[in-house]
């Protein structure tokens, strides 16, 4: 008896844990962030600059903080970006900063901790990474001939653009000559084709320049197939209120793709429209009864083309 009376107490207690535990959050606010690397008061020559820290533990993310030339003097606030790793990278011009982070969760805040670090000119470009902005990597696209654009560098004089098919930009096929600019983004004057693309950028100057900074991407201009409706039928008439709509969607050999479904009462879909996007060829919705309703669906690939909707189905709910 003693056993079956412990047994329900032992399942609450640990059901009572473990709601702690989600309910709950940790508070934070006496830990503090060790500053590992720049060291506080160190002189660097201008390059990629990486900021790490030691991991707090129940911090969910970190605010990362940089201004010159201080906190209590501050001149102007350069970077208040959050990051959810302990390191963070940025190309920093001569002068003298301080670089403050602290541990954040959804209940509390560490304190910042705060190093101050110089950064001295040169001319010397190997030390840098140029920073890509646009396209983001991986990036799918319908757009032949895409804008890309990236960070300057002060002491660049010039940078070199280089596309290749695939994905080995070393010794992959270019898809145009390489393209010398003075500028920090360029626009392809020569449409895509579809498939896979390797673009990188690097900078240099008179006596230097940095190792090229690459991000791939696929280019699909072609329109995927419509899906084909299955069930219910058009003009069926069905006794459950639990109904599963069926679909076929053809192959498609460019980006990935997804359906959508739209169900409603009207016949034009003007209104009272329900919108769902699905997969594997079915869906289960539960409808009322005594109501007809209209479906239709479409498909949408990664690259933003899409089929355009089907013919629609009616069926009615008896």
């Amino acid at each position: 008896m003693k056993i079956h009376f412990l047994i329900p107490i032992l399942l609450v207690c640990m059901l009572i844990g473990a709601c702690e535990k989600d309910l709950f959050v940790k508070d934070i606010a006496d830990e503090k962030v060790v500053l590992l690397s720049p060291g506080n008061g160190v002189s660097l020559k201008a390059q990629t600059i990486n900021f790490i820290w030691e991991e707090v533990e129940d911090a969910t993310n970190y605010r990362f903080r940089l201004a010159t030339p201080s906190f209590d003097s501050i001149q102007l606030l350069l970077i208040d970006s959050m990051a959810s790793k302990t390191t963070i990278s940025f190309n920093l011009n001569p002068g003298i900063y301080e670089w403050q982070i602290r541990g954040e969760n959804e209940g509390s805040n560490t304190g910042y901790s705060t190093y101050k670090i110089f950064i001295d000119s040169t001319s010397d470009l190997s030390g840098f990474q140029l920073v890509l902005s646009t396209p983001g990597d991986s990036f799918y696209t319908n757009v032949s001939k895409p804008q890309f654009s990236w960070e300057g560098l002060p002491i660049a004089s010039e940078y070199n653009y280089k596309i290749v098919k695939g994905v080995d930009f070393e010794n992959g096929e270019l898809f145009t000559s390489k393209i010398n600019t003075d500028k920090t983004s360029l626009t392809l004057t020569k449409a895509l084709e579809n498939g896979f693309y390797t673009w990188g950028i690097n900078a240099e100057n008179d006596n230097s320049k940095t190792n090229y900074s690459t991000r791939f991407m696929y280019f699909d201009d072609q329109v995927p197939g419509k899906p084909q409706l299955k069930t219910p039928t058009n003009g069926e008439l069905r006794n459950i209120g639990n109904t599963t709509f069926t679909w076929t969607t053809p192959s498609d050999n460019g980006s990935p793709v997804r359906d959508s479904l739209i169900l409603s009462t009207d016949s034009l879909f003007r209104s009272g429209n329900k919108y769902h996007l699905v997969s594997n060829g079915s869906y289960t919705d539960s409808l009322a009864r005594g109501i007809t309703y209209y479906w239709k669906m479409s498909t949408t690939d990664r690259a933003g083309n899409w089929s355009g909707y089907t013919t629609p189905f009616n069926f009615t709910i008896q």
